[in-house]
């Protein structure tokens, strides 16, 4: 809230790691207070052991296979208690902290696991993993003078708050991600130019162009709206190419052998097909598959037939459509070159800035008969 967003992985994580762990601690000795004043040392064991049990059968019925990250803990730790009731009042406590071995690595273990997968957008996910361990060492702390460790974990906290809040969200190491994408409609010749991020841009990134809020679709056959576009003159680039070897009608329709090519061999080309197709399967190598529906901000009145990998090869692709009847369907090229235009942008994009999975793109689309 204070710096205006959140990362996944912050430039420097240390003091987020510490807010994480002493908030869970302070909620933790929070909970031992309350315990020591109205519960017992075994009410709040077996009180623990009971919770565990409920979890694990609700994980067992509903996520059986993370139901072993408790049911295994469970198990050796209940039987540890039960050696323990065998000792005296003063001995069977230390034994308990036997059951630690198994409950720490299926609790705390699992903590850094997931930070450092899942980021710090997610951070919640870690938060059940520190839960279950408080409830385990609340009991095991049980009658302990807390005043100390309550001060102590109370300052930590504040200080790894505003060591956090007072340090930059990106470095070298971790920048910040945005991707340049251009967009490019070959038949009207018009380019545009689009920042793929989930953070606030840098001033000097906004300053390269006057970029528009307006919400606008950039392919012709998306739903999804961008905003923060800016219109370019065109690449100059060449797109995908097509040629027909075969068109055969038949009593079901229509086979359709097409050899696609990339004049700037780049890394994919998509073919969009209308819905009037009626596309039953296609086959890519020889290979015959069914098309398959897709979810999100894309048109479902469409095929999409996207081939990676193409660079200078020739890709035949054969369609088996159940409709004769001619129809206007999209060409697309995808590559990692843009146009000479992005100069711009790339000299602003410092080395606090990154492009991230698929990168940086040039999309060509043109509309074709077939």
């Amino acid at each position: 809230l204070v710096q205006g967003t959140s990362v996944n992985w912050p430039a420097h994580d240390l003091p987020y790691r510490i807010a994480l762990f002493s908030s869970g601690l302070l909620g933790g000795l929070l909970a031992a207070l309350l315990a020591n004043k109205y519960l017992t040392f075994h009410n709040a064991m077996t009180g623990t052991f009971f919770v565990w049990l409920l979890l694990s059968i609700v994980l067992n019925i509903y996520v059986p296979d993370a139901a072993n990250v408790l049911v295994l803990p469970l198990i050796v730790a209940t039987l540890i208690y039960v050696l323990a009731s065998f000792f005296n009042e003063h001995i069977n406590r230390y034994i308990v902290l036997l059951s630690l071995i198994l409950v720490v690595p299926s609790t705390l273990g699992l903590v850094l696991p997931l930070e450092n997968t899942q980021g710090y957008r997610l951070i919640f996910v870690t938060m059940p993993c520190i839960a279950l361990f408080m409830t385990i060492f609340v009991p095991l702390i049980h009658g302990a003078n807390l005043k100390l460790p309550l001060t102590a974990t109370t300052i930590t906290l504040a200080a790894a708050i505003i060591v956090a809040i007072s340090s930059p969200l990106y470095s070298e190491h971790r920048p910040q991600h945005v991707n340049i994408i251009y967009f490019e409609n070959l038949d009207e010749a018009q380019g545009y130019y689009w920042l793929q991020h989930s953070n606030p841009l840098p001033k000097n990134l906004q300053s390269v162009y006057e970029w528009s809020s307006e919400q606008k679709p950039l392919l012709p056959f998306s739903k999804y709206e961008h905003s923060n576009w800016v219109q370019t003159e065109a690449s100059g680039f060449k797109g995908a190419e097509y040629t027909i070897s075969s068109d055969v009608m038949h009593d079901n329709g229509r086979t359709l052998e097409l050899t696609l090519t990339s004049p700037r061999n780049a890394r994919a080309i998509q073919l969009v097909l209308p819905g009037i197709a009626k596309l039953n399967t296609f086959k890519l190598g020889g290979i015959e598959f069914e098309p398959q529906p897709i979810a999100g901000n894309i048109d479902d009145s469409y095929y999409f037939l996207r081939i990676e990998g193409v660079y200078d090869r020739q890709v035949p692709l054969t369609l088996e459509l159940e409709s004769s009847l001619p129809f206007e369907a999209f060409l697309i090229d995808l590559s990692t070159e843009l146009p000479q235009s992005a100069q711009k942008l790339l000299q602003q994009r410092t080395k606090l800035l990154s492009p991230q999975h698929s990168g940086d793109r040039a999309i060509l689309i043109k509309q074709i008969e077939l």
